[in-house]
C-alpha cells in the first residue's frame, strides 16, 4: 500500500512539472475547419514596423492557398503552420515559411515567424482579420 502511495505521489509531482509555464511552447489549439476561408493580414517585425498595406490570403480544406496571386500549400503540425510556396519567380527570396499560430478565434488570427536568419534579427508577426464572416 505504501508503494502505490509513493507511485501515486511521484505521478503527480511528474505531472505538476510538466504542467510549467514555458514562454517558448505556446500551447494554442489549432482547429483547421477556423483556418479556411478568406483573411487579411498585416505584417510587422519585433521592431514594430507595420506594414502599411494588408495582405490578403485565402485557405482551402485540401491543404491549399493564395497570397494575392501566389499559390502555396500549407501544412499544420500542432500549432505549427508551414508554408509552401508554389513560384517560377522565388519573388520572395525562399519558397517555405514556418509560423506558429499564436491564438485563432472565427475572426481573428496571430502568427509569429519561426526565425530562420533569411531576415536578420527580427521576429515577424502577422495578425489577420476575417474577410467574410458569412463563410465560416
Amino acid at each position: 500500500m505504501k508503494r502505490i502511495s509513493i507511485l501515486w505521489l511521484s505521478l503527480l509531482l511528474l505531472m505538476v512539472a510538466g504542467c510549467g509555464n514555458n514562454k517558448e511552447n505556446n500551447d494554442t489549439v489549432v482547429y483547421p475547419k477556423l483556418l479556411l476561408g478568406d483573411w487579411s493580414a498585416a505584417h510587422f517585425s519585433d521592431n514594430a514596423f507595420v506594414t502599411t498595406e494588408m495582405w490578403d490570403f485565402s485557405f482551402k480544406a485540401d491543404g491549399t492557398g493564395s497570397l494575392f496571386t501566389r499559390q502555396f500549400r500549407y501544412e499544420l503540425k500542432g500549432n505549427h503552420i508551414f508554408l509552401h510556396y508554389i513560384v517560377e519567380d522565388n519573388y520572395y527570396g525562399q519558397t517555405e515559411f514556418e509560423y506558429i499560430i499564436k491564438s485563432l478565434s472565427t475572426d481573428l488570427m496571430e502568427w509569429e515567424e519561426v526565425a530562420n536568419g533569411n531576415w536578420g534579427n527580427n521576429t515577424y508577426h502577422l495578425k489577420f482579420y476575417r474577410m467574410n464572416k458569412n463563410n465560416i
